[in-house]
Formats: structure tokens, C-alpha cells, sequence
């Protein structure tokens, strides 16, 4: 067999590699054009002939476009689950922030409507966070995530809900989950109500599944009061959090850390009580 070298053989490689693309790409380009042309179908169609056509497009070139569009089709024929999976498809091919967060309103929509709660207010969370790093309004998105978290409130978390919110790994870093634990006003000290919904946490992080993990308490507050205040109250409302954990529940105190985030990071910009309700929170975060 003759090896080829040399500058000669550098090119004859390049040639034949770039022909070989071009080949595989011929069959590739003949099927995203297909893929356009039943999107373009789909988009004059209605009902099931619109999702079918969706389906199509995105087996032939699966594009962020397609997903997302057939995502919407899903969910407006109450195909919930397939819903989701269009939205997480676009998701992931998603260019850009503001493509992002146009998916994930829609998956927390869905989420919302099968009664994934907890998973809705993840991707409304995501979605705000990232919408207000671009500089832009966020009054719907802020209204619907306060709606479904309205409703956890009203429903209550088990240990049960609690543990499977910290296993669900969404669009954020680590998974985490906001509880609305209350103090004694302008104190650190748990209220009855406090110390029940510690108490389910603290049966949440006993579950063997986390025996290897270890948590961080972040304690918010609302946006009334200075921020030197609101920083030293928010640290010591996640401490004492901690400390009930560390002493009701065995092998848990070890494996938590707290901070304050006082009032930087809140979710809601509104001014009345049941705003400042929501944005005062104890953050619980999973690290890996």
C-alpha cells in the first residue's frame, strides 16, 4: 500500500475529506428543506393536522422552531406530557436568552396544567431571572409565577413533595425550592407555622437519596428596610432554620451552610403584603 506524504498528501486528504462532507451533507440539506416545507404546511393547518405536520418536520431536522411550535400544538390539544417534551426539546436548541425564556413560560404553562406544580415554578423562575438580565419587563411572567406559588401555599408541601422538588433537576445550576417559612415578626424566631414546614424539611433531607449530598439555607427578605438590616436579618433567619434542622433531625446539621441574600434577589417588585409575603423566603439549595 503506498502511504502518501508530504505537502501533496496533506491536500489529497483535505479533498477527499471535504468531498466525503459534502456528500454526507447532500442528504442532509435534501431533509431540512423537507423540514421546512411541512413547517410552512403546518403553520396554515389546524388541530391534529398541525402537529402532525410538526412531528414531520422535526423527524426530518429537529430545529428550535419546529419544537417550539409543535410544543404549542401539544398543549393546546391537551397532550400535556408530549407538551413537555416538544418545550425541553426547544429548549435545548434554543439560540439565546430571549429564545430560552419564550420556551420555558410555555413548559411552566404546561407543567402548570398537569399539576406539576413544583416544576412550574421552576421554569417561570428560570424564565424571570433570565428575562430581567436582559433589561426587560417581566410583568406577565411575575404574575404567573406568583399564581402557581400562590397555590403551593394554599396546598402545603409534604416531606414527600419537598424531597421530590430537591431531586428534580430543572434550568437551574442545583436543584432548589423556595419555602415560605415564618418568624415572629422582625425576628429569627419560627412561628408554629415555621417550625411545621421546617419540620417536613427536615423529614425531606433524612431520605436516603440525599445521604451523600449537602444543602445551603438562603435566607430573603422583603424590600422594606435598609440593606445593611435586611442582610444581617436574612442570615440569621437561615441560621435559625439550621439550627432547628441540625437539632430535630439526625445527621442533617453536618451537611448544611447558610447565607443571606437580604433583599437582592427578589422575585416579585410589587408593593403589597402579598408581594413582600413571597419575596420573604428560605431558599434550599442541593449541592452535589
Amino acid at each position: 500500500m503506498m502511504i502518501i506524504a508530504g505537502k501533496s498528501g496533506v491536500m489529497t486528504r483535505f479533498i477527499m475529506s471535504l468531498a466525503i462532507l459534502l456528500v454526507l451533507a447532500g442528504p442532509a440539506r435534501a431533509g431540512c428543506d423537507r423540514a421546512r416545507a411541512l413547517y410552512d404546511q403546518a403553520l396554515a393547518a389546524q388541530g391534529e393536522a398541525r402537529a402532525r405536520l410538526l412531528q414531520g418536520s422535526v423527524d426530518q431536522c429537529p430545529t428550535y422552531e419546529g419544537y417550539y411550535e409543535l410544543g404549542k400544538a401539544r398543549y393546546r390539544a391537551g397532550e400535556l406530557v408530549r407538551a413537555q417534551e416538544a418545550f425541553r426539546e426547544a429548549f435545548r436548541l434554543a439560540a439565546g436568552p430571549k429564545a430560552a425564556t419564550r420556551v420555558l413560560a410555555n413548559l411552566g404553562q404546561a407543567y402548570e396544567a398537569e399539576g406539576r406544580l413544583l416544576e412550574a415554578v421552576d421554569s417561570y423562575k428560570v424564565a424571570l431571572k433570565t428575562i430581567r438580565s436582559l433589561g426587560a419587563q417581566a410583568d406577565r411572567l411575575e404574575g404567573a409565577l406568583k399564581k402557581v406559588e400562590l397555590k403551593v401555599i394554599r396546598a402545603g408541601l409534604s416531606p414527600r413533595q419537598i424531597s421530590r422538588a430537591l431531586r428534580f433537576r430543572g434550568f437551574q445550576a442545583e436543584p432548589s425550592l423556595d419555602l415560605r417559612i415564618l418568624f415572629e415578626y422582625d425576628r429569627a424566631r419560627l412561628t408554629p407555622e415555621g417550625r411545621e414546614i421546617s419540620g417536613s424539611l427536615g423529614r425531606a433531607l433524612t431520605d436516603p437519596f440525599f445521604a451523600s449530598k449537602s444543602f445551603v439555607l438562603i435566607g430573603h427578605t422583603d424590600k422594606r428596610g435598609t440593606d445593611q438590616y435586611n442582610q444581617v436579618l436574612s442570615e440569621r433567619r437561615a441560621q435559625a432554620v439550621a439550627e432547628f434542622l441540625g437539632t430535630g433531625f439526625q445527621g442533617v446539621a453536618g451537611r448544611l451552610r447558610t447565607e443571606g441574600r437580604g433583599k437582592r434577589e427578589l422575585l416579585y417588585s410589587g408593593e403589597t403584603e402579598e408581594d413582600h409575603q413571597l419575596n420573604r423566603r428560605v431558599e434550599v439549595r442541593v449541592i452535589d
